[in-house]
C-alpha cells in the first residue's frame, strides 16, 4: 500500500473528542497549500464518471451514463493511466446496472454496489467476459459506500432511519448496525434526520474503524468496527450540525438547506492517512456541488496538512502510494489528475 509518507509536519491541533468542548481545525485559520497535477489524463471512453476506487494496482470508475456501467484503469509510473475495458450496461439483470454506488474487495473479487437496485453484482477482474455473480443487500434504508473488512464481512454508510452504518455479510444479510442520528431537529423523522446526515466513509486496510464525513456541517465520527463504538467527534463551532428545513416535493416532506455548508464530498483512506474531498463554502452561495480542498488526517482524525486545489472534482480516490487520483468532466471526456502529495511539502498552519 502506502510506501512514501506525506513530507508534512504533523501539528497539535485542539480537537473535540466524544463529550469534550474547544476548538478545532475547522475553526482556525488553516493555511491551504497548493498542490499540482503530476499527470493529466483524457479518456473520452469514459462519458459521465461518478465514484472511484482503487482495488489491486487497478482503479475501478462508475459511469453515470451506463454507457458501459463502469470502466477499469490500470495506474502505471508516476501516476499515468493506461485504460483496460468498459463492463456493464444499464438493466436489472446480472451483470446490469442502474446506479453504481461504490467498489469494495474481497477474496480477489470486485463487488460492485448498485445503490438503486440495493445488489451486488460480483466480478472477477480474471474473467472480464464471466457473468457476474448477483447478491441482493438486505437492509432498511439506503448504502451509499461499502468496504470489504476481514472474515467476509462488508460495512456501509448511508441513509438510515436509526443508525450511521450497517455491516453485512457476503449474502448481503444485515447482521448488525451502529451509532446514533444526532436529533438537531425534534420535528424530523428518522428518516429526514438520515437524509440531513448524508455522509461518506472511509475504513483503513486494517478494517478495524469507520469514519464518517458530514456532506451537511462541519461533523466527523470515528465508530469501532469491533463494537460499533462512537470513538471521538471532530466539529466545528459555527456548523457543528447540518441546517435543513423541511419542504413538500411532490407530496413529501424532505429536508432541504436552511444556511449549510458543502461540508465533504467523498472520502478515502491508505495505510497513513485518510484523504478527505471538502468545500467549507455555503450552499446557498454555490451553484453547484462541488470541493475544491483536500483535508489530509491521522487516524486519530487530527489534521496533518491541507491543500488548494485548482479544479473542481466530485470524487476522488487514494492510489495507496501518498497520491491521489481526481476526476472531472470535460467535452473531450473524464479529466483523471494525479495528485502526488508526497512532492508537496508544508503543514497546516493554525491560528495562535
Amino acid at each position: 500500500m502506502v510506501h512514501k509518507a506525506i513530507a508534512t509536519i504533523s501539528i497539535g491541533l485542539l480537537l473535540i473528542s466524544c463529550g469534550e468542548t474547544g476548538r478545532t481545525f475547522f475553526d482556525q485559520s488553516t493555511e491551504y497549500r497548493p498542490v499540482e497535477a503530476e499527470r493529466l489524463m483524457t479518456f473520452e471512453e469514459i462519458l459521465q464518471p461518478r465514484r472511484m476506487r482503487m482495488i489491486d494496482d487497478r482503479l475501478y470508475v462508475s459511469d453515470f451514463s451506463n454507457q458501459p456501467s463502469f470502466h477499469v484503469l490500470k495506474p502505471g509510473k508516476n501516476g499515468d493511466l493506461r485504460y483496460i475495458r468498459g463492463v456493464g450496461q444499464e438493466g436489472r439483470g446480472p451483470g446490469e446496472f442502474v446506479l453504481i454506488e461504490d467498489f469494495a474487495d474481497a477474496d480477489s473479487l470486485v463487488y460492485i454496489f448498485d445503490g438503486q437496485q440495493l445488489k451486488f453484482n460480483i466480478y472477477d477482474p480474471e474473467l472480464p467476459a464471466a457473468t457476474p455473480v448477483e447478491v441482493p443487500v438486505r437492509t432498511k434504508g439506503r448504502p451509499l459506500s461499502v468496504y470489504g473488512l476481514p472474515g467476509g464481512l462488508f460495512v456501509s454508510g448511508g441513509l438510515f432511519p436509526n443508525e450511521r452504518f450497517q455491516i453485512y455479510g457476503s449474502d448481503g444479510q444485515r447482521i448488525a448496525g451502529h451509532g446514533e442520528l444526532y436529533p438537531f431537529n425534534e420535528s424530523f423523522t428518522g428518516r429526514q434526520l438520515a437524509i440531513s446526515w448524508y455522509s461518506f466513509s472511509a475504513v483503513p486496510p486494517s478494517g478495524d474503524t469507520l469514519y464518517l464525513f458530514s456532506s451537511n456541517s462541519d461533523h466527523i465520527e470515528k465508530y469501532s468496527l469491533q463494537n460499533g463504538d462512537l470513538l471521538k467527534t471532530v466539529k466545528g463551532i459555527e456548523n457543528p450540525y447540518p441546517r435543513m428545513k423541511l419542504e413538500t416535493v411532490q407530496g413529501q416532506n424532505w429536508p432541504v438547506d436552511d444556511g449549510s455548508i458543502y461540508g465533504y464530498l467523498w472520502a478515502d483512506a491508505d495505510e497513513q492517512y485518510i484523504y478527505a474531498l471538502y468545500s467549507g463554502e455555503l450552499q446557498s452561495d454555490l451553484d453547484r456541488f462541488k470541493a475544491d480542498k483536500i483535508h489530509v488526517l491521522d487516524y486519530n482524525l487530527n489534521l496533518v496538512t491541507a491543500y488548494q486545489l485548482d479544479h473542481y472534482p466530485f470524487t476522488m480516490a487514494a492510489d495507496g502510494h501518498g497520491g491521489i487520483y481526481t476526476v472531472t468532466n470535460s467535452a473531450d471526456g473524464a479529466r483523471f489528475r494525479y495528485l502526488d502529495l508526497t512532492a508537496a511539502s508544508g503543514s497546516v498552519t493554525p491560528e495562535p
